[in-house]
């Protein structure tokens, strides 16, 4: 099992994406707070998951 952090939020996000991060196993991925606005497509990218892989979101 592996998490991957794809942002990390604060009181006041202006320049940084929310808390959010992917838990996977083996080649199940779940996504826990995905947040809002299209910035998540580029941090699944950035951390190297395509989108149409994430099947589960909490």
């Amino acid at each position: 099992m592996k998490i991957t952090m794809l942002g990390t939020g604060n009181a006041l996000v202006t320049e940084c994406y929310n808390t959010c991060f992917v838990i996977s196993d083996g080649d199940k991925n779940f996504l826990v707070d995905g947040g809002g606005g299209s910035a998540i497509l580029k941090q699944l990218k950035h951390g190297g998951f395509n989108w149409k892989d994430i099947r589960e979101i909490f």
